[in-house]
């Protein structure tokens, strides 16, 4: 048989694959829903490195896999690459872990990721009956292999899950923080460090006995949510560690509770209002540059506060909010000069002039045009 025809044969059968939802080894940039096995783990997710982390997870409750040998080849992932993705531009990575076996996107997270250009990562087979250290073990191995298939924005990793999943991401959030660097998500479960009080003298356990100072103060600059329902038996829980978290100095903390809704998937729209707030982390860059530009402003310096939203256009709601604001107040300025039947002309010029200097040549476009209309 030829080379090529060697080739186009494998293309086949990798395409047949991907149809029948079998596990393959991923091409390097693919997009779309993948069905994936990966052959290496993260040394940091050795048992050893772990328990130095995390010593109390391996003294957890569920036990299924826990005297058998973890392998990650053994696993399978179901991975959803968007098909705004781009090589060349970072993406940020969603890493799943469900309370069920089935690792694959909840329907009420697909908008909200999609549309953010995320790439979403769930494991197979890490439920809640089994062994916490293999639940957390998978999702690290999947932000190191992902990493090497695809151009990952290596500032924004979250670890999510819901229910016992959501317990298990909000561990991981913090035991693991230059992994996760984006923070945590957690949905209709969590739970906290330090023991907190349950009511009537009870409390509900803590998870950390002893922390590492290094990876607990970078967890307080990543951004965590917490998401429950009126009627969630969890509900108390999580109102408990999100006020622990705010009076750890977990500032970036976001609290949304969906009325009537019991132990289930919050409604899109409510996952909409946690990736809202997600968006300051996301547009970090854009958000310092709005920040500073809003200080140029209030020193009527709209020249620099032109600069410092001009490479951010189109990027983030906010600062095409702010530059159509500028843009139309300089182009009020500019109408008000233009249509002054008053002026003569060398004065009418000056004005011109010095509302190009005042904005800039991006924001003062149309004075620039009147202007070099006036010669």
């Amino acid at each position: 048989m030829k080379k090529g025809d060697v080739c186009m044969k494998m293309n086949l059968l990798i395409a047949l694959a991907f149809a029948a939802g079998a596990a393959v080894a991923a091409e390097p940039h693919a997009k779309g829903h993948l069905t994936l096995t990966f052959q290496q783990g993260d040394k940091l997710g050795d048992y050893k490195e772990m328990k130095r982390r995390h010593p109390q997870c391996f003294e957890d409750r569920d036990n299924a896999g826990k005297d058998k040998p973890y392998s990650v080849s053994a696993r399978t992932y179901e991975v959803d690459v968007p098909k705004s993705y781009n090589a060349k531009k970072p993406a940020p990575l969603f890493v799943w872990i469900s309370s069920s076996d089935k690792g694959a996107m909840p329907s009420a997270l697909r908008q909200s990721l999609e549309s953010r250009g995320f790439i979403y990562a769930g494991a197979n087979g890490t439920g809640n009956a089994v062994w916490p250290p293999i639940r957390f073990r998978a999702a690290i191995d999947a932000v190191f292999n992902l990493k090497k298939l695809y151009n990952i924005d290596p500032r924004h990793i979250y670890i999510a899950g819901n229910s016992g999943g959501g317990r298990c991401a909000s561990e991981v959030s913090i035991t693991y923080s230059d992994v996760f660097t984006g923070g945590g998500f957690y949905v209709i479960g969590c739970n906290f460090w330090d023991r907190l009080p349950a009511g009537k003298g009870s409390f509900y356990p803590g998870f950390l006995s002893k922390r590492d100072n290094k990876l607990f103060d970078l967890a307080k600059k990543h951004y965590f949510v917490f998401l429950t329902g009126s009627k969630d038996f969890n509900r108390d829980g999580t109102i408990k560690a999100y006020d622990g978290y705010r009076k750890a100095g977990f500032a970036n903390s976001f609290y949304n509770e969906t009325p009537g809704l019991g132990h289930k998937m919050p409604p899109a729209a409510d996952i909409e209002k946690a990736f809202a707030f997600l968006d300051k982390s996301l547009n970090a860059d854009a958000c310092a540059a709005l920040e500073a530009a809003e200080g140029a402003v209030k020193g009527r310096r709209y020249a620099d506060a032109a600069k410092k939203l001009f490479p951010f256009r189109g990027t983030y709601a906010p600062v095409d909010k702010k530059w159509g604001e500028l843009c139309a107040l300089a182009d009020s300025e500019t109408e008000k000069v233009v249509s002054d039947a008053s002026l003569k002309p060398n004065v009418r010029k000056a004005k011109l002039q010095g509302l190009v200097m005042k904005y800039g040549p991006d924001l003062g476009k149309k004075a620039k045009a009147a202007l070099e209309s006036s010669k």
